[in-house]
């Protein structure tokens, strides 16, 4: 009967035994569960969902600045083409009107009835006395180019307005001899007077063909106007 008893009492220290052990292999396996990665794998994604938004506005304000610095740089090429500053070439260079002088002379043609020309504003680049086969030319003046061929006549006719006294003077070239002093001249024509027509006429009778400058001026410094030029080369 004692042996019964032990027994029985052994068996129930066994069975709390095992209920003890199953309940310590239940917190083990929580507590393996705590240590096996499964919460930091789980926690990792939210750490990153955190962090991408954050990186995604650290990469659109860096494309925002470069673009913003683009910008810039258009707006300040902008500005460079409004002012000019930086346009190739123009810096220093200076421009000559038609005309000015004889290397830069209006071409003439046989027919050519050439209106509203004026001396008004012009410079006054060829200035003679009238000496050397030249009429006085004092004022502004405009230079014509024409050319005569030989056994050819040039007639110009030079109509001016009412209160312009014009006086027309002929050049043999090439240009650089409107710079000669004393200014030779080959013809020249004027009438003394505001209003009055002038004819130059120069034949050709030297074989060869001939380039001259015709030069609209006017007798004083204050003789400047508007005017019609005829050409005729025949």
């Amino acid at each position: 009967m004692r042996n019964a008893k032990g027994i029985g009492c052994w068996v129930l220290v066994l069975g709390l035994a095992a209920c003890s052990s199953g309940g310590d292999d239940t917190a083990s396996d929580d507590a393996a569960g705590a240590d096996d990665g499964t919460v930091r794998e789980d926690a990792a994604p939210d750490a990153a969902d955190e962090a991408g938004p954050a990186d995604e506005a650290t990469a659109d304000d860096a494309v925002d600045a470069e673009v913003g610095e683009d910008d810039a740089a258009l707006d300040e090429g902008s500005a460079d083409e409004a002012t000019g500053e930086d346009a190739p070439g123009e810096e220093g260079e200076a421009s000559t009107a038609p005309g000015e002088t004889c290397a830069t002379a209006i071409v003439l043609h046989d027919g050519d009835v050439l209106t509203g020309q004026t001396t008004v504003g012009m410079a006054d680049d060829i200035d003679v006395g009238a000496t050397g086969g030249c009429a006085a030319g004092r004022g502004p003046d405009l230079v014509y180019a024409a050319t005569i061929p030989n056994m050819s006549t040039l007639t110009i006719t030079v109509t001016p307005e009412a209160a312009y006294d014009a006086s027309v003077n002929l050049i043999e070239g090439p240009a650089s001899a409107c710079t000669v002093t004393p200014l030779s001249c080959a013809g020249n024509a004027n009438s003394s007077g505001p209003g009055v027509v002038e004819t130059l006429v120069s034949i050709n009778f030297s074989g060869m063909t001939r380039n001259v400058f015709v030069v609209v001026d006017g007798p004083t410094a204050t003789d400047a106007g508007s005017y019609t030029l005829t050409a005729a080369i025949r």
